[in-house]
């Protein structure tokens, strides 16, 4: 019964994407050991699956969407003409957006931006099914990194002959519905505050120019966003499995998490409020129970090579990792690129004196060099439309003795960003959260809002065509990169018995066992 229940629950358009996980997990081990071993292609069972499920949340809401799409019409219609206007401005904006990235997605990964899925999310898991093994590939910095997320949407990546990014483009739509279902929770189904936060996280540069690319920073934030309106329902275990696909999917975010969250409860004890504790031993357990299935393998394939179990925070703390006593160049190298990517932190921003933190509020939002800035992708003029209405908003409920859970995770999340790596798309999860505070309040849902909206949701449709135009009616073949071609063709005649030395660390397009020679690379290790 409890087991149906959770399935009732979990079958539900908004959190369709989660889907993705709760079947490509599994069927990752699946492959691996028993269904098509060393191909390098998974089989067709994690699509079949999803399509089960899609086919099945289809018959169960259909009534629901139904009535949904007609409280629209009735809404659009009461609109006055300036209203309806801007509404329908929107909506083509979005449908251009939406258009190119989908079409994007049915394209093999190639992009600048789509190096670290190139190099890792898709190789990594990859070779493993390459050599029905979960041992670590000692060529490889990454196989330390933890890759729930990886591994479970490999079935869905490597199920045709060229990769595609089709999953990631369920997780960006599903980002889109979770904003619009959680501002109507807050604000009991105001359809103008979901259009404002549709058109402001859609406007969001930084995000949207991921939409249809292979990059795994959307997935993470769906996770986060699922997590929370789980959570709101009532569906603890549901909230529980997702938090763990968000917590579990880079070595940083436990510890940061934990971190943020010891926090809020100490501004809530401030405020002098209290939590349902009792009710949240649900969501805890859960949260415990699918971390150990998620995360588990990881963890402990982490300790026993690198002895830590969230590499590369204190390689050989606290156990002595096996390449310690086995191979000590390795064990060396292993050392060293831990230090080295500690240090990836200071590689972004502009420092941490008083003055960049003035500024970063800026700099943040524009391009410095090129289409970039120093903090990787400019997130445009939607954020900076926010900051000071969630700024004015956090002052006011701190002055009024109101708690707002969003503003101080927020805001704390803000902080351990600027202390750790400056990167902009770890701003993510703040940023659409701050979206969501600002705009469930009716007083910032102004015409002159709307307009700065629209404004920077034109400019990130221009930029998401300019980003992909120059792929528009090309064959898979013709978009690949040279040495993905390459690799296509060594796969025609190599052993496949043995790994083969390739001199490119982003091979994921060898369908063959590889080992990666390549100096100076903090994702490859030296062996030897």
């Amino acid at each position: 019964m409890a087991m149906r229940n959770f399935f009732t629950k979990t079958l539900s358009v908004t959190h369709l994407p989660t889907w993705f996980l709760i079947i490509g997990y599994p069927v990752y081990w699946l492959e691996l050991y028993f269904l098509q071993p060393s191909t390098g292609y998974t089989t067709s069972l994690a699509w079949i699956l999803f399509l089960l499920v899609v086919i099945l949340i289809f018959l169960k809401e259909r009534k629901n969407i139904s009535a949904e799409f007609q409280q629209w019409q009735l809404w659009y219609g009461e609109q006055p003409v300036l209203t309806k206007s801007a509404v329908s401005i929107i909506l083509a904006l979005s449908a251009i957006i939406l258009f190119v990235t989908c079409y994007a997605s049915f394209l093999p990964p190639h992009l600048p931006q789509e190096y670290d899925a190139l190099s890792y999310h898709i190789t990594i898991p990859r070779q493993h099914l390459l050599r029905n093994s979960f041992q670590h590939l000692p060529w490889s910095t990454a196989d330390f990194y933890l890759l729930p997320l990886d591994h479970g949407l490999a079935p869905f990546w490597l199920s045709t002959s060229y990769l595609n990014k089709i999953p990631q483009y369920f997780f960006c739509l599903g980002i889109l519905f979770l904003v619009c279902r959680l501002v109507s929770r807050l604000t009991d189904h105001s359809w103008k505050s979901m259009v404002f936060v549709w058109a402001a996280v859609l406007g969001l540069h930084g995000l949207s120019i991921q939409f249809g690319t292979a990059m795994l920073d959307v997935v993470m934030l769906y996770f986060l966003l699922a997590a929370l309106d789980s959570w709101l329902s009532g569906f603890y275990v549901l909230a529980g499995l997702e938090l763990s696909f968000y917590v579990w999917s880079k070595s940083f975010l436990p510890i940061q998490i934990l971190a943020i969250a010891l926090c809020v409860m100490a501004v809530l004890w401030l405020f002098k409020q209290s939590m349902a504790w009792k009710k949240q031993k649900t969501f805890l357990l859960s949260f415990l129970i699918f971390s150990a299935v998620v995360a588990g393998p990881f963890l402990i394939r982490n300790f026993y090579y690198t002895g830590t179990p969230l590499f590369p925070f204190g390689v050989g703390k606290f156990h002595e990792g096996v390449y310690q006593s086995t191979n000590p160049v390795l064990w060396s190298s292993i050392v060293q690129r831990a230090s080295d990517i500690l240090t990836i932190k200071d590689q972004y921003g502009h420092g941490r004196s008083v003055k960049a933190f003035f500024e970063h509020f800026w700099m943040l939002a524009v391009p410095e060099k090129g289409v970039n800035n120093r903090f990787d992708y400019p997130l445009g003029l939607s954020y900076l439309l926010v900051l000071g209405p969630f700024m004015f908003k956090f002052f006011e409920d701190i002055k009024l003795k109101r708690f707002n859970g969003l503003s101080w995770f927020s805001l704390i999340f803000w902080a351990s960003w600027w202390f750790g790596s400056q990167q902009s798309r770890f701003l993510f999860v703040p940023l659409v959260l701050m979206m969501i505070v600002v705009f469930s309040d009716q007083r910032f849902l102004r015409p002159i809002m709307l307009g700065g909206l629209l404004f920077s949701l034109a400019l990130t449709a221009l930029s998401v065509v300019r980003a992909n135009k120059a792929d528009f009616f090309k064959p898979p073949m013709l978009v690949l990169r040279f040495a993905d071609k390459t690799l296509l063709e060594m796969a025609k005649t190599v052993d496949r018995s043995k790994p083969t030395n390739v001199f490119i660390e982003d091979a994921a397009f060898a369908d063959f066992p590889i080992n990666v020679i390549v100096d100076n690379s903090d994702f490859v290790l030296k062996q030897k």
